[in-house]
């Protein structure tokens, strides 16, 4: 999640390690080998290469590195037969703060990675376009619409918005954005006045409009 301080392109590996850490707490059983590699990346990445990141060759070395080390778990590892899903939620964050070639020595890196484990699958999240000059490989484009009424008021219902006529009056002031739903609905369950009191701002706003 790179709305979460810290995260930066400027050093891929560091993603990967990040990557490892979540992996060994969804797979406890493989934690040992998780742990080994990090340890081997984080022993073999040093800062010198280009201004501090880390080149195409330099992660090579690394990744030949690992995959020896792989190779003695190689049976245990392949019990693990799902494809392993990649998330990068709020990339625009990161997008606005990486420079134009640390952003192409990212996907750069992306490119590396998905050669090697093939049963990745990587998705990026976010509230503006990929700037797809910068990659090498395609991206599939799914934009996400706001929900229609019937949608947004069953997802109000399971926010357990139990009174039909609030969730229709939630729906009319503030749309089918899943996100400002859930944030109505947890206003409005907090104070059940909360919903009148919008309504009325909202009612004066459209006059003076």
């Amino acid at each position: 999640d790179f709305d979460v301080p810290g995260f930066s392109l400027a050093e891929p590996m560091g993603l990967l390690l990040e990557a490892i850490r979540q992996l060994s707490f969804q797979f406890p059983k493989n934690k040992d080998v998780f742990s080994k590699v990090a340890l081997e990346i984080s022993s073999r990445t040093t800062f010198e290469f280009l201004g501090n990141h880390s080149t195409r060759s330099h992660r090579g070395y690394i990744y030949r590195s690992i995959d020896n080390l792989l190779y003695q778990y190689q049976l245990e590892l392949n019990k693990v037969k799902d494809p392993i899903l990649v998330v990068f939620d709020s990339f625009e964050e990161i997008q606005y703060k990486a420079s134009r070639t640390e952003l192409a020595n990212f996907f750069s890196f992306i490119r590396e990675i998905s050669e090697r484990l093939p049963r990745i699958r990587i998705v990026f999240v976010g509230r503006s376009e990929i700037d797809e000059s910068l990659a090498d490989f395609k991206f599939d484009k799914i934009v996400l619409t706001e929900f229609d009424q019937d949608s947004a008021l069953s997802l109000l219902e399971r926010y357990k918005i139990t009174n039909r006529s609030d969730r229709i009056k939630i729906f009319k002031e503030f749309g089918g954005n899943p996100l400002l739903l859930s944030l109505a609905a947890d206003l409005v369950k907090k104070d059940p006045l909360a919903l009148e009191n919008i309504s009325k701002i909202t009612e004066k706003k459209e006059k003076y409009l």
